[in-house]
């Protein structure tokens, strides 16, 4: 019960110093984006901040927003610009290659609720895809397992879709 109690505490603590960090880093992020320059995009270990949902424009620029991600998952948009590419530069980091993408910021645009939704739309449907077959048999190997040794047919399938799903 200790270590249940203990570990409980470190989470809270953890998850607090995360909250202030992102709060801290939202802040300054607002106050960047009145500059020319830009918003500053940049995430460690999948966290931080990133250009996402480009959309091509006719002269070859894009209309990009610029959100807080952790973990990789986006989680909420700070703004939306129109961006032009300037080129891609690949390097060695440690042992992985690290691939910059360098863009212009030009102007800031409006970002409307139905662009908003529509991005949410779309990172629901992804992680749904990724986690949703793991999601299930989790769910009757855990919940149901009797019922799972009863159907092995059909839990062989989900398996084999886990695995196609790329957690195999």
């Amino acid at each position: 019960m200790d270590l249940l109690l203990n570990r409980f505490i470190w989470y809270l603590i953890l998850g607090g110093v995360t909250v202030v960090a992102l709060i801290v880093f939202v802040i300054q992020q607002k106050r960047k984006i009145g500059s020319v320059a830009g918003p500053r995009v940049e995430a460690l270990n999948g966290t931080g901040t990133r250009l996402l949902f480009f959309q091509k424009m006719e002269d070859g620029t894009y209309v990009a927003t610029v959100w807080v991600i952790v973990i990789h998952l986006p989680i909420f948009p700070l703004s939306t610009w129109r961006v032009m590419p300037l080129g891609v530069r690949s390097r060695q980091f440690g042992g992985s290659l690290l691939t910059e993408y360098n863009v212009s910021f030009m102007e800031r645009k409006p970002m409307g609720l139905g662009r908003v939704a529509f991005m949410y739309c779309e990172i629901f449907f992804h992680v749904a895809v990724i986690f949703g077959p793991l999601a299930l048999v989790i769910t009757l190997l855990v919940v149901a397992p009797d019922w799972a040794k009863r159907h092995t047919k059909l839990g062989v399938m989900l398996v084999t879709a886990t695995s196609i799903s790329g957690f195999g």
